[in-house]
């Protein structure tokens, strides 16, 4: 069971706990370490590995056409609410509400690009708002400033 446990990624002391909790059996972490580590132990920990490895694609979340799948229901649910202007409610939304569902919409898109990708996406929010009072010389001034931020950050 040992060996089992630990062909599983399981940490010593997860291991520790089931065989207490399972069989009553009391061992300390560098007992596990140490009967894993034996060169005697390394055939039945490759074994009980590739079964572990090979149920794990049997496992939903496990397999990228469900995740990718699950997201496409997300988005067709928050495409819904952005057309009809209508939440899950029934009420109309506001604006604080649209803008809501157009961020969550795009976290969507971008949760589904990385996992099809295999690429992380940064998002980057702004609140408009905080826009809304400069006038374009100050606009300008700001697009500038985010800019030389932003490569900065990339360089480092």
């Amino acid at each position: 069971m040992i060996y089992r446990l630990f062909a599983e990624f399981r940490r010593p002391s997860k291991v520790i706990t089931i065989l207490k909790e399972t069989h009553g059996i009391d061992v300390t972490a560098s007992m596990v370490r140490d009967m894993c580590r034996d060169v005697s132990a390394i055939p039945y920990i490759q074994r009980f590995r590739d079964e572990f490895l090979v149920r794990v694609k049997e496992v939903p979340v496990a397999n990228k056409r469900v995740r990718v799948d699950a997201l496409q229901t997300v988005l067709d649910e928050l495409m819904e609410y952005m057309d009809g202007k209508v939440g899950p409610d029934g009420n109309g939304l506001d604006m604080n509400e649209l803008l809501m569902i157009h961020r969550r919409i795009n976290e969507t898109l971008a949760q589904a690009r990385e996992e099809i990708e295999g690429k992380p996406t940064i998002m980057q929010q702004f609140n408009v708002t905080q826009f809304s009072n400069l006038s374009d010389d100050e606009l300008q001034r700001r697009k500038e400033e985010i800019i030389a931020k932003a490569i900065t950050t990339k360089a480092s």
